[in-house]
């Protein structure tokens, strides 16, 4: 019994300590399962930043670093990515540094300065400039030279003169006064030479004027480069500027104004301030409207001329040779002429604020601009078939802005009157430049000239051109209320009478 008793003593003593082991154990294990989750959940809340008092865990410190370098990488590429919009403002194109940006306040002032860039690589500017500088200099050079040779002349006779003086001077006869003759007879034959050179010069004076005449009595065609638009004068000369050097000028920005500081001064268009942004909105529109070859032929071919249209000085652009513009300008001046007679006046009762003016043919836009004129607060809407004179007509309202605000300004279509049943046709049509006025479907193979243009144009129905121009209709009669009607559109009128 001694002996059962000294083993179950032995048997508790170690079996105590086991059991204290394991618990301790467990309860270590189960504290560090605690730490290792609290620090996952501050990896996973703070960006793998664990603070411990003052100090960074080197894990943490790497995830850190990590997400510092993610960061830098990312305000780089946005940094690189706004670099060409930036460079777009600096320069007018995506990475063109030549290119200054245009003095435009305009939330879409990146546009314009593409717009720019296009005007300035489709017409080729930088070379018209060159060209233009060219011209310029050969013009002072040539003046120069005349120069010398007026002088060289004006000696020239001095000398004759001093020996013709000489030769007078010499003794008379023994025994007379010959002095005394001699310098009578030198005053005579002075006075004789001086008479002949005032008569010669009084006759090329006379003749000058006489071919000044001659050139300025053709309306558009055959004159000095110094008449409006008449003559046929080399377009690179920068006195006869085109529609190029208009739309060049607009393209360049302040700091080139220096160069083209001649075109400016030949161009009455203030295509570099109050227009410029309207004649950069018109070549956007064009470049749609016409194709490449068209456009550039037109803008080559058409110039500036001064026109007074209803006692209005009005600056207008047409092709150089063109006789449609004068014939035009002289007919909407024609005050006697009322509107039972072909003319524009007499018609106060209807037209005026509230009124509708509709213009179907309307070319280059005379007929509008004296309506606008004639009766201030008419809505004028002018539809025009062919684009060349469309282009040339909306240039004429933009550089004639002051006479034409945006808010008084006609609407301007491009459109074909078609059938009333079918809105997929087109048309054919001749556009001539030097008769811009009888552009239509019906032209004679016989009148066609090399330098006339075959238009391809889309007719549409006139409801649809109506309902474009926003011309409501009168609830009463159900038609489209117009108060005066004008059509001179090359035989449309087939189509049109048929669809009102």
């Amino acid at each position: 019994s001694s002996s059962a008793l000294l083993h179950s003593c032995c048997h508790i003593l170690q079996s105590r300590p086991r059991r204290i082991d394991e618990a301790a154990t467990t309860k270590m294990v189960r504290i560090s399962k605690q730490k290792i989750q609290q620090q996952n959940r501050r990896r996973n809340g703070a960006g793998g930043i664990v603070l411990r008092g003052t100090l960074l865990e080197k894990e943490s410190l790497v995830g850190a670093l990590g997400l510092l370098s993610v960061g830098l990488l990312l305000v780089v590429y946005v940094l690189w990515a706004s670099a060409p919009e930036a460079n777009l403002r600096a320069s007018g194109s995506r990475g063109d540094p030549n290119h200054p940006n245009l003095n435009i306040k305009d939330k879409n002032a990146e546009q314009f300065n593409a717009v720019a860039l296009d005007i300035i690589e489709t017409l080729d500017c930088h070379k018209l400039l060159k060209s233009s500088s060219s011209s310029s200099n050969n013009s002072k050079s040539k003046d120069a030279d005349k120069d010398k040779d007026d002088e060289s002349e004006d000696t020239a006779v001095s000398r004759r003169r001093l020996n013709d003086e000489g030769e007078e001077d010499l003794p008379g006869p023994p025994g007379g006064n010959g002095d005394v003759d001699g310098d009578e007879d030198l005053e005579n034959d002075l006075d004789k030479n001086e008479d002949v050179e005032e008569e010669e010069e009084k006759d090329k004076d006379d003749e000058d004027e006489d071919n000044e005449s001659d050139e300025g009595d053709s309306s558009l065609g055959g004159g000095s480069p110094d008449d409006d638009y008449t003559g046929n004068y080399d377009n690179s000369d920068w006195k006869s500027p085109t529609a190029k050097h208009l739309f060049c000028l607009a393209a360049f920005a302040s700091n080139d104004q220096k160069e083209t500081g001649e075109w400016k001064d030949s161009i009455k268009c203030d295509a570099t301030h109050s227009a410029q942004k309207s004649i950069l909105e018109l070549w956007s529109m064009a470049r749609v409207e016409l194709d490449q070859k068209l456009l550039l032929k037109v803008l080559d071919m058409s110039v500036e001329t001064q026109r007074t249209v209803v006692k209005k000085d009005l600056n207008l652009w047409a092709p150089r040779d063109d006789t449609g513009l004068e014939y035009m300008v002289s007919h909407v001046n024609e005050e006697s002429k009322t509107v039972d007679q072909g003319g524009l006046y007499g018609l106060e009762k209807n037209l005026g604020a509230g009124h509708t003016f509709v213009d179907v043919g309307s070319c280059l836009g005379t007929t509008s601009m004296a309506i606008s004129l004639l009766y201030p607060g008419t809505r004028v809407v002018s539809i025009e078939a062919a684009s060349p004179n469309w282009m040339l007509q909306e240039l004429n309202f933009r550089c004639n802005a002051e006479a034409f605000p945006v808010a008084t300004r006609p609407t301007i279509m491009l459109a074909g009157v078609g059938p009333v049943d079918s809105a997929n046709t087109f048309a054919r049509y001749t556009w001539k430049p030097d008769h811009v006025t009888t552009a239509r479907s019906w032209t004679p193979q016989s009148e066609i000239k090399p330098k006339d243009e075959e238009l391809a144009v889309k007719l549409r129905p006139w409801h649809s051109i109506l309902a474009e121009a926003e011309i409501t209709h009168d609830s009463k009669t159900n038609q489209a209320h117009i108060d005066v009607l004008n059509v001179d559109c090359g035989a449309c009128e087939y189509n049109l009478i048929p669809s009102m």
